[in-house]
């Protein structure tokens, strides 16, 4: 059901900030799951939720870069600034949490 309520750009950008939601979408297709199935449909949901910059970034900071790395190659100069911005405030967090 979440798969197909991610098929809505509107549903992406509150799925993504539920606490926890991405973590556990990229655990469940990152792990040997004895589900197949559910693992395929987190990978799906996660390509949906890739349409929200918010969720991208946190998609990276949970292990899945690939979205991240595809909008700086690929993104407008806006876009890069944006990124990069936040990816500089989460590698300070990572800093002053160590």
């Amino acid at each position: 059901m979440l798969y197909e309520l991610s098929k809505s750009p509107l549903l992406c950008e509150l799925i993504g900030a539920a606490n926890g939601a991405i973590l556990i979408l990229v655990g469940m297709t990152s792990s040997s799951s004895e589900n197949v199935r559910a693992a395929e449909l987190a990978n799906q949901t996660l390509s949906n939720l890739e349409g929200c910059d918010n969720n991208v970034r946190e998609m990276a900071q949970n292990g899945r870069l690939q979205p991240l790395l595809t909008r700086l190659v690929e993104g407008t100069t806006n876009i890069l600034i944006l990124l990069c911005t936040n990816c500089c405030s989460c590698s300070e967090d990572v800093y002053r949490s160590s």
